[in-house]
C-alpha cells in the first residue's frame, strides 16, 4: 500500500520570512531552542529551485522550503513524520527530490518532493539493513547500501509494489563499493575487490530496477604494469557513459603515484588515460620554492580524494591527506575524454582530520572554486575561505565574512556550510543568533 502526503497530517503554520535585498536572506525556521543533537538541517540546490529542510527527530517534525530558480519562496511547510528518523539522505533527479529518513532500526520512511508544482508524498517502509551509507533513485526502485566489515550489503525496494529484493554477491570480506550512478534506467556500480599481496580489481556492474544482472566488466589502466586502484568515481559523460576518474600506487606501500581517468561506453569499450605524479607540473604551487622537491614520498601517504565535480566540459579532484607535515591539497582538472587541463596546490592549515569533509568544490566552465574553513583555533586561518583559479593560477582569496556580516548589533552564525548552486552562485546556511534567538537562515551570494 502506497501512502500519500495526506495520510501524513500536515501542520500549517506562519513562519517569519524576512528578506535583505543585498543578500537575499531568508529566515526558514523562526526559533531553533534548544539546539538538539536531533536537530538535521541541510541545503539541497539544484538548477532550476534550492529545497531545505530542517527535521527535529524528537519532536517527529519536518520542516520543508522551496525556493525557485530566481530564489523566490515558493512553498514553506511543516510535517509530522513520527519520532526517532534521525538521519537523511538525499538524492536529486531532475524537479524531484527524494529524502531518505532513517535510524538504525528497520523503520525507514521516503519523502518525495516534486519542486516544480510543491507536492511531497511520504513512503514509510521497513527493511532489515540498519544504518543506510548511500541510496539511490531509478523510478520507483530505491538501491540502498549499508557498509559491513565483511562486507557490503545492498538491497532494491519499490516503494510503489513494496517488493524488496536483496544482494548478498558483495557481502565478502576485502569488497567494497565505492560508487553508484543511475543512467538510462540501469544501476551501475563500482565494485573493488581486494585479495592478497598485489591482487585486485575494480569491477563495474550493472543491475536493472528489478535487481536482474545486466552486465559485468573489469576496468583495466593502460599498460602491462599491474597498478593498485586506491580511489574511484563514476561520473556520467554528458554524451555517452561515464568517466571513471580517481588515484592509483604503482606499488604496495605508496599511497599515491598519480590519477587516472578511464571512459567507458555504453558498448563497454574503455579508454584509460593516467596522470603520473612526476607529470602533474603543480603539485608543489603551493611552497614558496615548488623546484624544490624534498622528501616527496612523504606527500604519498594516505592521499585522498575528498571532492569532486564534474560540469558539461571537465572534471576536477581536490585531493590532500592529513597525515603528512605540510598541509597541502592538490586539485586537477581533466576533460572527460581523460586529458589534463591544469593542476595546482593550495597551502591550508588544518589540525585535526576530516576539515576537507566538509569543504566545497564548484566549477563554472574551467574557474575553479574551492571553499575551506580548516582550524578554527588557528589564528592565521579564522574563518571560512573562497578560492578562485582561472587557468591553475589563484586568482582571488576571500573571506566570508565579507558575506556574513549584518547590521545588527550582535549577530551570531554558527553550523555555516556552503553550497554551490549554479555558475558562481553559492548558498550559504548557517543558525543565526539575534536578541538570543536562534534562526536557521540560507542566502545566495555571487563570487
Amino acid at each position: 500500500m502506497t501512502h500519500s502526503f495526506f495520510s501524513f497530517f500536515r501542520i500549517q503554520v506562519f513562519l517569519i520570512l524576512l528578506s535583505s535585498s543585498a543578500f537575499g536572506q531568508d529566515y526558514i525556521f523562526p526559533e531553533i531552542i534548544p539546539m538538539s543533537p536531533g536537530l538535521k538541517i541541510d541545503v539541497i540546490p539544484g538548477e532550476d529551485f534550492v529545497l531545505s529542510y530542517v527535521m527535529d527527530a524528537n519532536q517527529g517534525i519536518l520542516t520543508l522550503t522551496i525556493k525557485d530558480g530566481e530564489f523566490n519562496q515558493k512553498h514553506l511547510e511543516q510535517y509530522s513524520i513520527g519520532r526517532g528518523l534521525n538521519k537523511v539522505n538525499h538524492e536529486v533527479n531532475g524537479e524531484k527530490v527524494y529524502l531518505l529518513l532513517s535510524n538504525e532500526g528497520p523503520s525507514k520512511t521516503l519523502a518525495v518532493i516534486n519542486t516544480l508544482n510543491s507536492e511531497v508524498q511520504f513512503f514509510p517502509f521497513s527493511i532489515n539493513l540498519g544504518k543506510i551509507d548511500q541510496f539511490k533513485v531509478n523510478g520507483n526502485t530505491l538501491l540502498m547500501i549499508e557498509y559491513l566489515p565483511q562486507g557490503d550489503l545492498i538491497q532494491f525496494y519499490d516503494f510503489q509494489t513494496e517488493m524488496l529484493i536483496t544482494l548478498s554477491e558483495f557481502t565478502f570480506p576485502k569488497t567494497s563499493i565505492w560508487d553508484v550512478q543511475v543512467k538510462d534506467g540501469i544501476f551501475d556500480i563500482l565494485v573493488y575487490k581486494k585479495g592478497k599481496f598485489r591482487s585486485q580489481s575494480l569491477m563495474m556492474i550493472g543491475f536493472n530496477d528489478s535487481g536482474s544482472k545486466l552486465f559485468e566488466t573489469e576496468i583495466s589502466l593502460p599498460g602491462k604494469k599491474k597498478y593498485i586502484f586506491r580511489s574511484a568515481k563514476l561520473i556520467p559523460s554528458q554524451e555517452t557513459g561515464y568517466s571513471i576518474v580517481g588515484t592509483y600506487s604503482r606499488k604496495q606501500g605508496e599511497q599515491f603515484s598519480g590519477y587516472y581517468h578511464v571512459g567507458i561506453n555504453d558498448g563497454l569499450e574503455q579508454n584509460a588515460t593516467i596522470h603520473p605524479m612526476r607529470s602533474l607540473d603543480g603539485f608543489f604551487d603551493y611552497k614558496k620554492n615548488p623546484g624544490l622537491r624534498i622528501n616527496t614520498n612523504n606527500f604519498r601517504r594516505n592521499m585522498q580524494v575528498y571532492q569532486t565535480y564534474a560540469n558539461r566540459k571537465y572534471i576536477a579532484l581536490a585531493t590532500s591527506s592529513d597525515n603528512v607535515p605540510k598541509e597541502f591539497v592538490h586539485f586537477i582538472l581533466v576533460g572527460h575524454n581523460g586529458e589534463r587541463v591544469y593542476d595546482t596546490a593550495l597551502k591550508v592549515l588544518y589540525e585535526l582530520g576530516g576539515s576537507f569533509s566538509y569543504s566545497t568544490l564548484a566549477l563554472n566552465g574551467k574557474e575553479l572554486y574551492f571553499i575551506f574553513e580548516g582550524n578554527s583555533n588557528i589564528n592565521v586561518f579564522p574563518s571560512f575561505k573562497f578560492y578562485q583559479m582561472k587557468n591553475g593560477q589563484l586568482t582571488r582569496i576571500l573571506k566570508d565574512q565579507n558575506y556574513l556580516e549584518e547590521k545588527s548589533k550582535d549577530p551570531e552564525w554558527i553550523e555555516i556550510k556552503y553550497y554551490h548552486w549554479k555558475e558562481n552562485k553559492f548558498i550559504v546556511s548557517g543558525i543565526e543568533t539575534i536578541n538570543g534567538q536562534k534562526r536557521h537562515v540560507i542566502r545566495k551570494i555571487e563570487i
